[in-house]
């Protein structure tokens, strides 16, 4: 697969994110008329991600590394949830629709919750691949903007504000820590580099690296 091999070749923690997260890349097509690519996780089933209509030309090396990067971040989430309980006081909350920054879509207040974490781990997936990857230099530029679009907002600090006592501890200051090193990138490039994967993010993964239930097998099985 390309997209694993852009990763294998640019980004080793994004790799390292997705065969340590992704276990089964289940494939589909559209019956009839395929409209769009796109991509899946299943809240229950962390491990298993699903491609939809990879056959279309819009599924380009990089709107699949985008994907892999995308959907085993939402996995690292769910497992975290698993370890620590839900991101949500009560699960009612869910119910709560919030306005996405990135899309401008009404979503649902976890989905919200996780895109915060998506979409900065793309604009680091961009960041650090470059034009390493074999992906238009343009197309990179356009990439980054679009995920970093979203923190300008200020998602978390602004966004969150009326549903902060809905949110437990650990994902608000998870959110919040993402939020300010995306607002702290007029720092020296150095120093933002050396800071880009956030510490949380690396203890998540090791946990769920390191959980019980995680079965030995070759990573991205297909079905």
């Amino acid at each position: 697969m390309a997209a694993i091999d852009v990763l294998r070749g640019s980004c080793a923690p994004a790799l390292n994110l997705v065969t340590t997260l992704v276990e089964v890349l289940a494939l589909r097509r559209e019956p009839g008329n395929a409209r769009a690519f796109c991509s899946s996780t299943f809240w229950g089933y962390e491990g298993l991600v699903r491609f939809t209509n990879t056959h279309l030309p819009e599924a380009t090396t990089a709107a699949l590394t985008e994907a892999l990067v995308h959907e085993a971040t939402h996995c690292l989430l769910h497992v975290h949830e698993q370890f620590d309980g839900p991101f949500l006081r009560v699960n009612e909350a869910n119910r709560l629709t919030i306005v996405s920054p990135w899309t401008g879509t009404k979503i649902q207040l976890m989905s919200y919750l996780h895109a915060c974490a998506v979409w900065y781990g793309l604009y680091w997936l961009w960041s650090t691949i470059g034009s390493k990857g074999g992906v238009p230099e343009e197309q990179v530029t356009l990439l980054k903007r679009r995920a970093y679009s979203g923190f300008q907002l200020r998602p978390v600090s602004v966004g969150l504000a009326s549903f902060d006592h809905l949110l437990t501890e650990s994902i608000r200051s998870f959110l919040r820590e993402l939020e300010r090193r995306m607002l702290s990138l007029d720092r020296p490039p150095e120093s933002v580099v050396q800071n880009a994967v956030c510490p949380c993010i690396m203890a998540f993964l090791g946990r769920a690296r390191n959980r019980p239930d995680r079965k030995a097998k070759d990573p991205l099985r297909y079905r």
